[in-house]
């Protein structure tokens, strides 16, 4: 685990405030630590952005979300899971 040898990784932070965003990319290892407010909830909203031409694909692990939209291997991803937010 990196928490075993942070010296072998290039570990980025940044001091947030409320309102302030991050986006990196899908595969980017990412996590912050618990929440000490006992008055303050963190609220998070994640998104995902594809390329028109994804593909659904099936994974040997659980995805997120676990829904599938009713999409099979190989399908555009165009169904109200997934919508169109912006078009070239």
């Amino acid at each position: 685990p990196i928490d075993d040898h942070p010296e072998d990784y290039e570990i980025l932070a940044w001091d947030m405030e409320p309102g302030d965003v991050i986006a990196f990319h899908m595969c980017t290892l990412h996590g912050a630590a618990g929440n000490q407010s006992l008055t303050d909830a963190r609220r998070v909203l994640a998104t995902r952005w594809l390329g028109d031409d994804a593909r659904f694909a099936t994974r040997p692990w659980e995805i997120s979300p676990t829904e599938t939209g009713g999409l099979a291997p190989g399908d555009p991803m165009a169904c109200d899971l997934f919508p169109r937010v912006w078009s070239a």
